[in-house]
């Protein structure tokens, strides 16, 4: 199916008809975001939250200060055990951080005497060094479809810029998260980039697959915008809507807005002359 076979196209100024037919001069929003991750890792200098799930891999980092003295740097096995001189064994995989002390602080206190009691003249600290990768699958529009190992902080977005983004025959309006065979969340790169809104940008886990589907229509935008581009509008959004995504009109834009709407099995190929500031809720195709 040809992605461009049935779209808007739209032209804000007194642009002639014949300038509709050539926009390949455009480029396809939002995707260049995904594309351009440094080469550095962002996360390195982010401390984990309480929440964070141990796993294999992880790095963990012991310390008792005070009369009694000692520094040990254990990763946890392919089984999810460490194990600790004069403990012995411990199992770690899927403990919360912040339970973490009050699991070895017990088994510590058995050895090591000083750490008992009020009058405790020793002290345990336990913290992460190098964290685990997480196993994420990415499927449907990748750029690089399959299974990645990926930082383990990672988020829909930022999981996608360490992969190589979405194609340009993907969505950016409803990218999913595929939790244990269910749709978890979905979501709109446009909201993210228009509004700041991360409130759907999950945190990816170990196992999870992200799906990207079929980019839902292909809108062209060109003349007197802020952003000449081509868009993705989902069923039912409006002129006002591909307005705000591209920028707004710029202060030399007329109100009248023209359509072209391209041939397809339903409809001949048409244009319309939309006055925006009365018809804002013109609906595109």
């Amino acid at each position: 199916i040809d992605a461009d076979y049935y779209r808007d196209t739209l032209i804000s100024s007194e642009h002639s008809q014949s300038q509709f037919s050539d926009d390949d001069s455009l480029d396809y929003y939002g995707y260049n975001i995904l594309t351009t991750f440094p080469e550095r890792i962002i996360w390195n200098n982010q401390p984990p939250s309480g929440e964070y799930m141990l796993g294999t891999g992880d790095e963990v980092i012991i310390e008792i200060w005070g009369d009694t003295q000692l520094r040990a740097v254990h990763i946890i096995d392919q089984y999810g055990k460490i194990n600790i001189d004069k403990i012995g064994q411990i199992n770690l995989s899927g403990v919360a951080l912040k339970d973490l002390q009050s699991k070895l602080i017990s088994k510590f206190q058995n050895v090591y005497s000083s750490l008992k009691g009020p009058d405790e003249t020793a002290y345990l600290d336990i913290s992460l060094g190098k964290l685990k990768s997480i196993n994420v699958t990415f499927v449907g529009e990748s750029i690089s479809p399959g299974i990645h190992a990926i930082h383990s902080f990672s988020t829909i977005i930022t999981g996608l810029m360490q992969t190589g983004g979405i194609s340009q025959l993907g969505s950016l309006r409803d990218i999913q998260i595929i939790r244990n065979g269910k749709k978890i969340t979905s979501l709109d790169f446009y909201d993210y980039l228009s509004n700041g809104n991360a409130e759907s940008d999950r945190r990816l886990l170990d196992g999870d697959v992200l799906f990207i589907p079929i980019r839902y229509s292909t809108i062209s935008v060109e003349g007197e915008i802020m952003r000449p581009s081509k868009y993705e509008l989902l069923p039912n959004e409006t002129l006002d809507d591909i307005i705000h995504f591209s920028g707004g009109l710029t202060g030399v834009s007329q109100s009248l807005i023209k359509v072209h709407r391209s041939e397809s099995a339903t409809e001949l190929s048409a244009t319309h002359v939309i006055n925006f500031n009365t018809q804002p809720t013109f609906i595109l195709k």
